[in-house]
Protein backbone atom coordinates (compact mmCIF):
# COMPACT_ATOMS: atom_id res chain seq x y z
CA UNK A 1 0.00 0.00 0.00
CA UNK A 2 1.53 3.41 -0.94
CA UNK A 3 2.28 6.03 2.21
CA UNK A 4 -0.52 8.08 0.60
CA UNK A 5 -3.41 5.60 1.22
CA UNK A 6 -1.97 4.53 4.34
CA UNK A 7 -2.37 7.69 5.77
CA UNK A 8 -5.75 7.91 4.48
CA UNK A 9 -6.66 4.59 6.21
CA UNK A 10 -4.98 5.83 9.52
CA UNK A 11 -6.38 9.59 9.42
CA UNK A 12 -10.16 7.28 8.54
CA UNK A 13 -9.37 4.78 11.59
CA UNK A 14 -8.74 7.81 13.89
CA UNK A 15 -11.53 9.42 13.18
CA UNK A 16 -13.52 6.98 13.68
CA UNK A 17 -11.87 5.95 16.99
CA UNK A 18 -12.44 9.58 18.01
CA UNK A 19 -16.61 9.58 16.88
CA UNK A 20 -17.11 6.62 18.62
CA UNK A 21 -15.51 8.03 21.88
CA UNK A 22 -17.39 11.20 21.85
CA UNK A 23 -20.66 9.31 21.27
CA UNK A 24 -19.92 7.39 24.51
CA UNK A 25 -18.98 10.21 26.28
CA UNK A 26 -22.27 11.83 25.40
CA UNK A 27 -24.17 8.82 26.37
CA UNK A 28 -22.79 8.80 29.73
CA UNK A 29 -23.12 12.62 30.27
CA UNK A 30 -26.91 12.56 29.11
CA UNK A 31 -27.43 9.21 31.46
CA UNK A 32 -25.82 11.51 34.44
CA UNK A 33 -28.95 12.86 36.58
CA UNK A 34 -28.00 15.74 38.85
CA UNK A 35 -29.51 17.15 42.19
CA UNK A 36 -28.84 20.97 42.88
CA UNK A 37 -29.87 22.84 46.24
CA UNK A 38 -29.15 26.70 46.55
CA UNK A 39 -29.52 29.16 43.95
CA UNK A 40 -28.38 32.14 44.85
CA UNK A 41 -26.09 34.12 42.79
CA UNK A 42 -23.97 31.73 42.01
CA UNK A 43 -25.64 28.32 42.12
CA UNK A 44 -28.66 29.29 40.05
CA UNK A 45 -26.15 30.47 37.08
CA UNK A 46 -24.80 26.71 37.56
CA UNK A 47 -27.88 25.09 37.42
CA UNK A 48 -28.80 26.30 34.31
CA UNK A 49 -25.70 25.73 32.61
CA UNK A 50 -25.43 21.92 33.71
CA UNK A 51 -29.20 22.02 31.91
CA UNK A 52 -28.36 23.57 28.91
CA UNK A 53 -25.60 20.86 28.07
CA UNK A 54 -28.96 18.47 28.23
CA UNK A 55 -28.08 17.04 31.53
CA UNK A 56 -31.02 16.30 33.22
CA UNK A 57 -30.86 18.67 36.20
CA UNK A 58 -33.11 18.62 39.35
CA UNK A 59 -33.31 21.70 41.45
CA UNK A 60 -34.78 22.95 44.98
CA UNK A 61 -34.35 26.06 47.10
CA UNK A 62 -36.18 28.19 50.38
CA UNK A 63 -36.76 31.19 47.21
CA UNK A 64 -39.80 30.19 44.95
CA UNK A 65 -38.49 33.03 42.41
CA UNK A 66 -34.81 31.48 42.09
CA UNK A 67 -36.67 28.09 41.45
CA UNK A 68 -38.75 29.69 38.89
CA UNK A 69 -35.32 31.06 37.35
CA UNK A 70 -34.07 27.56 36.85
CA UNK A 71 -36.99 25.69 35.45
CA UNK A 72 -37.15 28.29 32.95
CA UNK A 73 -33.76 27.82 32.27
CA UNK A 74 -34.27 23.69 31.46
CA UNK A 75 -33.66 22.84 35.28
CA UNK A 76 -37.08 20.53 36.92
CA UNK A 77 -38.02 22.19 39.96
CA UNK A 78 -38.47 19.70 43.14
CA UNK A 79 -39.83 20.15 46.71
CA UNK A 80 -38.08 19.99 48.45
CA UNK A 81 -34.52 19.38 49.02
CA UNK A 82 -34.58 15.42 49.07
CA UNK A 83 -36.92 15.67 45.78
CA UNK A 84 -33.96 17.30 43.88
CA UNK A 85 -31.12 15.26 44.68
CA UNK A 86 -33.58 11.85 44.45
CA UNK A 87 -31.80 9.51 42.32
CA UNK A 88 -28.89 11.99 41.47
CA UNK A 89 -25.39 10.65 40.53
CA UNK A 90 -24.03 13.93 41.12
CA UNK A 91 -25.35 16.73 44.08
CA UNK A 92 -24.03 20.11 43.86
CA UNK A 93 -24.41 22.69 47.05
CA UNK A 94 -24.39 26.36 46.76
CA UNK A 95 -24.78 27.56 50.27
CA UNK A 96 -24.48 30.56 52.65
CA UNK A 97 -21.92 28.65 54.64
CA UNK A 98 -20.90 25.10 55.63
CA UNK A 99 -23.22 25.16 58.77
CA UNK A 100 -25.72 24.89 56.10
CA UNK A 101 -24.41 21.82 54.17
CA UNK A 102 -23.84 20.34 57.38
CA UNK A 103 -27.23 20.80 58.56
CA UNK A 104 -28.03 19.62 55.12
CA UNK A 105 -26.47 16.70 55.23
CA UNK A 106 -27.78 15.54 58.04
CA UNK A 107 -31.44 15.93 57.46
CA UNK A 108 -31.23 13.96 53.98
CA UNK A 109 -28.75 11.57 55.85
CA UNK A 110 -31.69 11.05 58.48
CA UNK A 111 -34.08 10.40 56.18
CA UNK A 112 -32.31 8.01 53.73
CA UNK A 113 -32.45 10.66 50.90
CA UNK A 114 -28.71 10.88 49.82
CA UNK A 115 -28.32 8.75 46.37
CA UNK A 116 -25.69 5.97 47.23
CA UNK A 117 -22.33 6.12 46.24
CA UNK A 118 -23.06 9.65 44.52
CA UNK A 119 -20.79 12.37 44.28
CA UNK A 120 -21.45 15.74 46.13
CA UNK A 121 -20.15 18.62 44.99
CA UNK A 122 -20.19 21.49 47.28
CA UNK A 123 -19.21 24.88 45.86
CA UNK A 124 -20.33 27.12 49.23
CA UNK A 125 -17.13 29.17 50.70
CA UNK A 126 -17.05 26.37 53.34
CA UNK A 127 -15.11 25.92 56.47
CA UNK A 128 -12.29 22.84 56.25
CA UNK A 129 -12.86 21.29 58.89
CA UNK A 130 -16.37 21.21 58.49
CA UNK A 131 -16.07 20.30 55.04
CA UNK A 132 -14.06 16.91 56.36
CA UNK A 133 -16.49 16.00 58.81
CA UNK A 134 -19.42 15.85 56.28
CA UNK A 135 -16.91 13.91 54.10
CA UNK A 136 -16.38 11.36 57.21
CA UNK A 137 -20.34 11.05 57.85
CA UNK A 138 -21.21 11.06 54.10
CA UNK A 139 -18.75 8.47 53.26
CA UNK A 140 -19.82 6.30 56.29
CA UNK A 141 -23.72 6.60 56.24
CA UNK A 142 -24.05 5.55 52.15
CA UNK A 143 -20.98 5.69 50.42
CA UNK A 144 -20.94 9.07 48.89
CA UNK A 145 -18.47 10.97 47.97
CA UNK A 146 -17.55 14.49 49.22
CA UNK A 147 -15.70 17.48 47.48
CA UNK A 148 -15.34 20.65 48.82
CA UNK A 149 -14.91 22.90 45.71
CA UNK A 150 -14.06 26.52 46.12
CA UNK A 151 -15.08 28.39 43.49
CA UNK A 152 -13.89 32.01 41.99
CA UNK A 153 -15.13 34.25 39.87
CA UNK A 154 -18.25 35.92 41.11
CA UNK A 155 -21.85 35.69 39.45
CA UNK A 156 -20.90 36.59 36.33
CA UNK A 157 -18.34 33.44 35.64
CA UNK A 158 -20.80 31.86 36.82
CA UNK A 159 -23.10 32.93 34.44
CA UNK A 160 -20.14 32.44 31.58
CA UNK A 161 -19.17 28.90 32.97
CA UNK A 162 -15.97 30.06 33.43
CA UNK A 163 -15.20 29.64 37.09
CA UNK A 164 -12.24 28.83 38.61
CA UNK A 165 -12.44 25.60 41.14
CA UNK A 166 -10.16 24.70 43.73
CA UNK A 167 -11.57 20.83 44.91
CA UNK A 168 -9.94 18.97 47.99
CA UNK A 169 -11.29 15.04 48.03
CA UNK A 170 -10.63 12.18 46.30
CA UNK A 171 -9.29 12.07 43.21
CA UNK A 172 -11.59 9.09 41.85
CA UNK A 173 -14.58 11.22 42.89
CA UNK A 174 -13.58 14.21 41.03
CA UNK A 175 -13.18 12.19 37.80
CA UNK A 176 -16.61 11.36 37.88
CA UNK A 177 -18.04 14.85 38.05
CA UNK A 178 -15.49 16.23 35.72
CA UNK A 179 -17.53 15.62 32.89
CA UNK A 180 -20.64 17.68 34.78
CA UNK A 181 -18.11 19.98 36.25
CA UNK A 182 -16.88 21.20 32.80
CA UNK A 183 -20.23 22.90 32.10
CA UNK A 184 -19.65 25.64 35.08
CA UNK A 185 -15.84 25.83 35.87
CA UNK A 186 -13.03 27.24 33.32
CA UNK A 187 -10.08 25.66 34.97
CA UNK A 188 -10.58 23.20 38.03
CA UNK A 189 -7.62 22.27 40.42
CA UNK A 190 -7.32 19.22 42.40
CA UNK A 191 -5.57 20.93 45.63
CA UNK A 192 -5.18 17.68 48.22
CA UNK A 193 -7.49 16.06 50.55
CA UNK A 194 -10.79 16.84 52.19
CA UNK A 195 -10.83 20.38 53.38
CA UNK A 196 -8.22 21.63 50.73
CA UNK A 197 -10.48 23.22 48.58
CA UNK A 198 -12.16 25.10 50.94
CA UNK A 199 -8.96 26.12 52.52
CA UNK A 200 -7.24 27.62 49.38
CA UNK A 201 -10.59 28.84 48.59
CA UNK A 202 -10.37 31.44 51.85
CA UNK A 203 -6.73 32.30 50.97
CA UNK A 204 -7.42 33.50 47.86
CA UNK A 205 -10.11 35.84 48.62
CA UNK A 206 -7.98 36.90 51.76
CA UNK A 207 -5.23 37.34 49.18
CA UNK A 208 -7.70 39.57 46.98
CA UNK A 209 -8.70 41.77 50.16
CA UNK A 210 -5.37 42.08 50.86
CA UNK A 211 -4.53 43.14 46.84
CA UNK A 212 -7.75 45.42 46.93
CA UNK A 213 -6.32 47.45 50.06
CA UNK A 214 -2.91 47.89 48.98
CA UNK A 215 -4.21 48.98 46.05
CA UNK A 216 -6.55 50.99 47.31
CA UNK A 217 -4.00 53.10 49.33
CA UNK A 218 -1.54 53.30 46.66
CA UNK A 219 -3.75 54.85 44.12
CA UNK A 220 -5.40 57.58 46.70
CA UNK A 221 -1.29 58.52 47.57
CA UNK A 222 -1.23 58.98 43.08
CA UNK A 223 -4.98 61.16 43.84
CA UNK A 224 -3.50 63.01 46.35
CA UNK A 225 -0.26 63.90 43.90
CA UNK A 226 -2.41 64.71 41.09
CA UNK A 227 -2.32 61.98 39.00
CA UNK A 228 -5.21 61.24 37.01
CA UNK A 229 -6.54 57.20 38.04
CA UNK A 230 -7.05 56.93 34.59
CA UNK A 231 -3.40 57.38 33.53
CA UNK A 232 -1.78 55.65 36.84
CA UNK A 233 -3.86 52.72 36.24
CA UNK A 234 -2.44 52.18 32.55
CA UNK A 235 1.19 52.46 34.02
CA UNK A 236 0.63 50.30 36.79
CA UNK A 237 -1.31 48.06 34.60
CA UNK A 238 2.18 48.11 32.02
CA UNK A 239 4.20 47.58 35.25
CA UNK A 240 4.95 45.00 38.00
CA UNK A 241 2.52 46.24 40.59
CA UNK A 242 -0.48 44.95 38.49
CA UNK A 243 -2.70 42.37 39.67
CA UNK A 244 -6.61 41.29 38.77
CA UNK A 245 -7.81 44.30 41.00
CA UNK A 246 -6.20 47.12 38.99
CA UNK A 247 -6.51 45.30 36.09
CA UNK A 248 -10.40 44.67 36.22
CA UNK A 249 -11.58 45.49 39.65
CA UNK A 250 -11.05 48.94 40.01
CA UNK A 251 -11.46 50.17 36.41
CA UNK A 252 -14.73 48.19 35.82
CA UNK A 253 -16.44 48.46 39.43
CA UNK A 254 -14.65 51.72 40.89
CA UNK A 255 -13.69 54.03 38.77
CA UNK A 256 -17.94 54.31 37.69
CA UNK A 257 -18.51 54.59 41.88
CA UNK A 258 -20.92 52.17 40.57
CA UNK A 259 -19.61 48.68 43.14
CA UNK A 260 -21.92 46.59 41.15
CA UNK A 261 -19.27 43.69 40.78
CA UNK A 262 -22.11 41.17 43.16
CA UNK A 263 -20.01 40.19 45.99
CA UNK A 264 -21.23 41.90 49.44
CA UNK A 265 -19.12 42.38 52.54
CA UNK A 266 -20.31 40.30 54.22
CA UNK A 267 -19.19 37.34 52.13
CA UNK A 268 -15.97 38.76 52.03
CA UNK A 269 -15.28 39.18 55.83
CA UNK A 270 -16.88 35.42 56.07
CA UNK A 271 -13.89 34.06 53.66
CA UNK A 272 -11.10 36.42 55.64
CA UNK A 273 -12.46 34.63 58.54
CA UNK A 274 -12.17 31.48 57.90
CA UNK A 275 -8.53 32.11 56.80
CA UNK A 276 -8.21 33.40 60.31
CA UNK A 277 -9.52 30.54 61.91
CA UNK A 278 -7.27 28.54 59.68
CA UNK A 279 -4.25 30.76 61.23
CA UNK A 280 -5.31 30.28 64.29
CA UNK A 281 -5.55 26.70 64.43
CA UNK A 282 -2.15 26.30 62.99
CA UNK A 283 -0.16 28.82 65.06
CA UNK A 284 0.53 30.72 61.46
CA UNK A 285 2.12 34.40 62.83
CA UNK A 286 1.15 36.09 59.54
CA UNK A 287 0.58 39.57 60.24
CA UNK A 288 -0.08 41.00 56.95
CA UNK A 289 -2.88 38.90 56.68
CA UNK A 290 -4.23 39.65 60.17
CA UNK A 291 -3.64 43.35 59.09
CA UNK A 292 -5.90 43.01 56.38
CA UNK A 293 -8.54 41.15 58.67
CA UNK A 294 -8.51 44.23 60.93
CA UNK A 295 -8.89 46.74 57.59
CA UNK A 296 -12.00 44.62 56.76
CA UNK A 297 -13.80 44.38 59.77
CA UNK A 298 -13.99 48.43 59.96
CA UNK A 299 -14.76 48.59 56.55
CA UNK A 300 -17.83 46.42 57.34
CA UNK A 301 -18.50 48.19 60.68
CA UNK A 302 -18.73 51.75 58.60
CA UNK A 303 -20.52 50.68 55.06
CA UNK A 304 -22.68 47.88 56.82
CA UNK A 305 -22.38 44.24 55.66
CA UNK A 306 -24.61 43.87 52.31
CA UNK A 307 -22.41 47.05 50.90
CA UNK A 308 -20.27 45.93 48.13
CA UNK A 309 -16.97 44.36 48.82
CA UNK A 310 -15.19 47.19 46.66
CA UNK A 311 -16.63 50.05 48.60
CA UNK A 312 -14.10 49.32 51.21
CA UNK A 313 -12.58 52.24 49.54
CA UNK A 314 -14.65 54.95 50.91
CA UNK A 315 -13.38 54.21 54.37
CA UNK A 316 -9.93 55.06 53.18
CA UNK A 317 -11.36 58.43 50.50
CA UNK A 318 -12.93 59.24 54.16
CA UNK A 319 -9.64 59.24 55.50
CA UNK A 320 -7.41 60.61 53.18
CA UNK A 321 -9.46 63.31 51.45
CA UNK A 322 -9.38 62.22 48.24
CA UNK A 323 -11.01 59.58 45.66
CA UNK A 324 -10.53 57.15 43.00
CA UNK A 325 -12.85 58.21 40.54
CA UNK A 326 -12.80 58.94 36.61
CA UNK A 327 -11.23 62.43 35.52
CA UNK A 328 -13.70 65.18 35.85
Amino acid sequence: MHLAAKCLLQDTMMRSSLARVSRQLSSRQLSTKVGFVGLGAMGRHMAANIAASGTATTVWDMSGDAVDFAVGKGCAGAADAAGAVAGADVVFTSLPRSVDVEALADSLLAAGALPENCVWVDTTSGVPDVSQRIYAKVADACGAKFLDCGVAGGPKGAEAGALAAMVGGDADALATASPVMAHVMGKVVHVGPSGAGHAVKSVNNTLLAAHIWVAYEGLLTLAKLGVPMETALAAINAASGRSLVTEERIPNHVLSREFDFGFALDLMRKDIGITMDTLDAIDMPAPALRVVNEMFCMGEAKLGPKAEHMEVVKVLEDMCGAQIKKAD
